[in-house]
């Protein structure tokens, strides 16, 4: 689960304006034991721009507590905007130190938080600094033991985005949303996870809330991500489940 994976190579031959005939790809195994990593989705919830509201944000912030506690020790969540996680964590209670990523937190910030901590949580946002490019590790060894991503981190509906969608369906037809929006955000799905394993003997949970995850998006997802996959509504499966794993 390494997070520069490139999960769809159409996608930079064609927006590169590379040569396919001079474009070879290869591909190596990942270096992290797929044992070491549960991978799960939590199907009773989604930030699904319709859906979103006062009842979804509730649930949200509800279940994510509870996923929060059945992890334990130190957990990155991360989500798909400043505004969703604002709406969430004024409904969330934790009795853990937290730190929340604002534009002006720093990496050092982070990192002391999290290694002067031995159970706490951080909350960013999907793209942000401490989600993208940042080795949450000490010591050659990862410090997380969750990361749970609360809906899919899809580009923000700004006006920027909605021009280079256009430009994109323009130039690439029927593929051009999906170049436009749905390749960002596996990008950012895979940057977001990626902060979990950092070396060969990490070990921890990954949990997607959103249950479009486990729906038709699930077909651009990495094989071992489609085969190694859970999903659920129930959320005592879920704690069941993660509480297995970690031997809590």
């Amino acid at each position: 689960m390494m997070s520069g994976t490139l999960w769809d190579p159409d996608y930079y031959i064609e927006v590169l304006g590379l040569d396919r005939r001079r474009v070879d790809f290869l591909r190596v195994p990942s270096p992290f034991p797929r044992a070491n990593r549960l991978l799960l989705v939590d199907k009773a919830v989604s930030t699904k721009y319709e859906l979103r509201g006062e009842a979804e944000f509730d649930t949200i912030a509800r279940r994510l507590g509870v996923l929060i506690r059945a992890v334990g020790g130190r957990v990155a969540v991360y989500f798909p905007s400043y505004d969703v996680m604002k709406a969430v964590l004024k409904r969330l209670k934790l009795d853990v130190p937290c730190l929340v990523e604002e534009r002006r937190t720093r990496v050092e910030d982070v990192l002391s938080f999290l290694t002067s901590n031995e159970e706490c949580v951080l909350f960013g946002v999907a793209r942000g600094k401490v989600s993208e490019g940042v080795d949450l590790s000490a010591g050659g060894k990862g410090l997380l033991s969750g990361v749970i991503i609360v809906g899919l981190p899809y580009p923000k509906k700004t006006g920027l985005q909605e021009a280079l969608t256009a430009y994109f369906e323009e130039k690439f037809g029927r593929r051009g949303w999906h170049y436009a929006n749905r390749v960002p955000c596996l990008v950012a799905l895979a940057q977001s996870a990626g902060r979990l394993q950092r070396s060969e003997r990490d070990r921890g949970v990954v949990v997607i809330m959103d249950k479009r995850a486990a729906g038709r998006f699930r077909r651009y997802l990495p094989r071992d991500w489609r085969a190694d996959m859970r999903a659920s509504q129930n959320l005592e499966v879920l704690v069941r489940t993660i509480r297995e794993f970690m031997g809590n």
